[in-house]
């Protein structure tokens, strides 16, 4: 892997925190440094783990396009295959970006977020499902609208919500 290609994966994994990077690639800050400038070859493991992390990022990644056109069939979704940011155009011509923000800090879980950096209105994590919703959404992992301006309950609210078609309505309204 060429260091122009290691940079690539970075921005294409949507992880920007250098310890989120280094974590889910299993290198030291130092080594990240030295592979991004070229002082030191990629190694053969660590090319493995990002092409891992990036291949998991695409896929998680379509994995929520897939809901966000299911849910908001008459809207238009895109994703940009350079940064997995995704585009929604809502037929009254509003339009939202579902920012990639890589992976969750405290869990490492993939995340997506659309809003202002600062407090964004909508949250979306790809994480294990609850056992208290395994008989709903089955087990593994899924997709999950963690945290939402919605409009009919008036708060911001952390949980594992299901990503429907009335939740992303008022939650990618406000964007």
């Amino acid at each position: 892997m060429t260091p122009d290609a290691y940079k690539a994966a970075k921005v294409v994994s949507g992880v920007r925190n250098p310890d989120n990077w280094c974590r889910a690639v299993g290198i030291a800050p130092d080594t990240d440094k030295s592979y991004s400038s070229g002082r030191l070859p990629v190694s053969p493991k660590t090319t493995a783990a990002v092409e891992e992390l990036v291949r998991r990022q695409r896929e998680v990644a379509g994995k929520l396009v897939e809901i966000l056109q299911r849910e908001l069939e008459a809207s238009r979704v895109d994703i940009d295959s350079k940064s997995l940011n995704i585009s929604i155009s809502f037929p009254s011509g509003h339009n939202a970006m579902a920012r990639n923000d890589g992976l969750d800090t405290m869990n490492g879980w993939p995340m997506f977020s659309v809003g202002p950096d600062h407090r964004p209105l909508a949250v979306f994590v790809f994480s294990p499902v609850p056992r208290h919703l395994q008989n709903l959404h089955g087990v593994g992992s899924a997709w999950f609208l963690w945290r939402g301006k919605f409009a009919k309950r008036g708060v911001v609210q952390n949980d594992w919500n299901a990503p429907t078609k009335d939740l992303l309505q008022q939650a990618l309204s406000r964007s």
